[in-house]
């Protein structure tokens, strides 16, 4: 079974790229640019969910205390990604899993989403 990964980012650059790089490591992808996806997020049945801390009216952090205080989704790892100086601590705030300073390496995210799905086949220098 391929692992399912959903994306949220509103940079459509960044967004390709993560879909491009994690579909390349084997997994599914599915994108969104906004957190409207996060309604019907329980019929996508993701495995990881990665989200951005800067959605426009939304932010990344109070989507993952949200997902995290679900008892039904509370199960799925989040990463949330954002170029804010005190992202470890925002992280770590809502309960997400881990978070990816921007800019990010893609050996880095590629390592990180394979961490938490516990099938990583390589470790980045």
């Amino acid at each position: 079974m391929v692992a399912k990964v959903v994306v949220i980012e509103d940079d459509k650059d960044i967004l390709d790229i993560l879909k491009y790089v994690l579909e390349e490591a084997g997994y599914e992808v599915i994108t969104a640019n906004d957190s409207s996806v996060l309604a019907y997020i329980d019929q996508l049945d993701p495995n990881i969910i990665l989200i951005d801390e800067w959605l426009g009216a939304d932010k990344g952090s109070y989507c993952c205390t949200t997902l995290k205080s679900t008892i039904a989704l509370r199960h799925i790892p989040v990463v949330l990604m954002s170029a804010a100086t005190n992202i470890e601590s925002i992280a770590q705030s809502c309960g997400a899993d881990a978070y990816i300073k921007k800019p990010f390496d893609i050996d880095q995210v590629t390592f990180i989403v394979g961490s938490l799905l516990g099938n990583v086949t390589h470790i980045s220098a």
